[in-house]
């Protein structure tokens, strides 16, 4: 993953094509998560091992949000807001990705990914299997369209040579400020879980203690919070209400994604089928907020949880 970042900006000449087709950033910001996960898909399924994929994923952001900065000149402008809101999202991703690939190197496996993984003995594009490598190619697709989307008002805001010297006023310190709270509030999640998960003693227990005491998804309120504090952040830095709403879509998208897809939904499910009959987790779930510490009186519409 970093040999590939590296081997990316250390071809200016096709960073500065990439550029000079791409005035707002969108196609070049496409086309460096697209190469990303690309390399990712083809290592994947020629080791037949998922264990890179969210290192893969997750470096995307990383990959865009430098190659974006490096292109037009803001790593020469380190207290700019596009410097800033760049290197946010690196710190973010390279603590997201260690994390995760910590994390499957001591699993044994990864259930949301294993159905794309061939059986010993099947074939390619077998419909009645896996259908390796068709839908493992859609799930490297969707993995790069969640990280374009997400990265719009970022990539934006460094395509914007006027905001290359911007600096930061009072409402971008405090939404720098709201995105460090989101980070340490995700950061300590992971890590009183995996600190949880790794005694012995808790096998086949939920977390209730530290951050998951006053949130039964605290890893989440803190993602939404990263790129809700992004996006109000790089605001300034967007060339009209055009690429405003464009940038809008960055926050509504990962919400969505979380409250209704792919997040807070299966975890929910998963908890209620393995914990369901047990008291204390009832009582836990009765008196716990589900994603807003200390807001249980908080409803989020479309959500039985």
């Amino acid at each position: 993953m970093q040999t590939a970042v590296r081997q990316i900006v250390k071809s200016p000449s096709v960073l500065m094509a990439l550029k000079n087709s791409s005035p707002n950033g969108l196609l070049f910001s496409a086309a460096i998560i697209g190469g990303i996960n690309l390399l990712g898909f083809s290592i994947t399924a020629a080791t037949k091992t998922h264990k890179l994929t969210d290192l893969f994923g997750t470096g995307a952001f990383v990959a865009s949000a430098a190659a974006s900065a490096y292109v037009n000149g803001v790593h020469a402008h380190p207290w700019s807001r596009p410097f800033i809101l760049s290197a946010a999202v690196s710190i973010w991703g390279i603590r997201l990705a260690g994390h995760l690939f910590e994390r499957i190197l001591t699993s044994p496996k990864d259930p949301r990914l294993e159905k794309f993984m061939p059986k010993k003995g099947e074939k390619w594009l077998d419909s009645s299997g896996s259908n390796f490598p068709l839908n493992l190619a859609g799930f490297w697709m969707i993995q790069a369209a969640w990280a374009w989307v997400v990265s719009l008002p970022v990539t934006m805001a460094n395509f914007n040579p006027v905001a290359s010297t911007q600096r930061l006023g009072m409402g971008g310190r405090v939404a720098l400020l709201t995105f460090a709270g989101g980070f340490a509030f995700e950061a300590i999640a992971d890590w009183q879980k995996r600190s949880f998960k790794k005694n012995p003693a808790n096998k086949g227990k939920w977390i209730d203690q530290g951050v998951w005491s006053v949130s039964r998804h605290p890893n989440y309120f803190g993602e939404l919070l990263i790129w809700s504090s992004l996006f109000f952040a790089s605001v300034p830095a967007l060339r009209g209400p055009r690429q405003v709403l464009i940038g809008a879509v960055s926050p509504l998208f990962i919400s969505g994604l979380i409250l209704y897809v792919s997040g807070i939904p299966l975890l929910e499910d998963k908890m209620n089928k393995d914990h369901g009959q047990d008291e204390k987790y009832l009582k836990y779930k009765e008196t716990t907020p589900l994603l807003v510490p200390y807001c249980k009186w908080l409803r989020i519409p479309g959500l039985p949880y």
